[in-house]
């Protein structure tokens, strides 16, 4: 598999992860929880931004550190998303 193409496999996980959380804290009613999902919106869309600008679509081939960076953003995503998952469960 090509950098780019692992890199845009990556980054659509990515984007899933950061969806289920933000959807994850959508459901609750509660005001702190609210406030809280507002900046959890806004930083996945700036997060987002980020990997689209990373995979810039007219860019032909990818580095290995975008990969490698990509890579840890989406680990990172799923260790927060069991994170948010067993604090919501808590609630």
């Amino acid at each position: 598999m090509e950098e780019k193409d692992q890199l845009k496999k990556l980054i659509t996980e990515a984007h899933t992860l950061l969806d289920r959380i933000v959807r994850r804290f959508e459901f609750f009613k509660e005001k702190d929880v609210i406030a809280k999902t507002k900046e959890l919106r806004s930083a996945a869309e700036n997060l987002n931004k980020q990997l689209k600008d990373i995979a810039i679509s007219n860019k032909r081939y990818c580095s290995i550190d975008e990969v490698k960076l990509a890579d840890d953003v989406v680990f990172q995503l799923s260790i927060y998303d069991d994170i948010c998952e067993g604090y919501l469960k808590g609630i």
